[in-house]
């Protein structure tokens, strides 16, 4: 468990966010949230610090396995554009683990700002996504008593 007070709060809104996905979204933004929840269990699981003059090879693996998955689910639903940008997140999240690997000087200067700049738009990629579902069935609820039975 992340012992820093900056890292529990962005477990949480993860959390948030994937509950709302799986609790209001149809079938893509219940994966994602399916896929938040895995890529931070995954992420917590190859994490260490032991190491820091290193790239750790686990977080890249997770990561790139995370983007795959991204990519399936924003090929199977292609008229939702906000799959593309969290596909397109997350590859940048892989990019930044390719790029800290082969010169590790980026590590301390680009790579840990990035990452979690990364990680956060893809957040609220999902975020934006499960919302544009909840208000449409809003909209098709009203729209439905709106109208009067024929």
């Amino acid at each position: 468990m992340p012992h820093s007070l900056d890292a529990q709060i962005a477990i949480a809104v993860l959390l948030f966010i994937a509950a709302l996905a799986l609790w209001r979204g149809k079938a893509p933004e219940r994966w994602m949230g399916v896929i938040l929840v895995a890529n931070e269990v995954g992420y917590l699981a190859t994490y260490t610090t032991t190491t820091p003059t290193a790239e750790p090879i686990g977080v890249l693996i997770v990561d790139a396995l995370t983007a795959f998955a991204v990519i399936v689910v924003a090929s199977r639903w292609r008229n939702r554009q906000w799959l593309k940008y969290a596909a397109a997140l997350q590859l940048l999240e892989v990019g930044t683990h390719i790029a800290v690997a082969m010169d590790l000087r980026l590590m301390v200067h680009y790579a840990q700002v990035a990452g979690a700049l990364w990680t956060i738009a893809f957040m609220i990629s999902v975020l934006i996504g499960t919302l544009q579902v909840i208000w449409s069935d809003r909209r098709a609820r009203r729209a439905a008593k709106a109208s009067p039975p024929a």
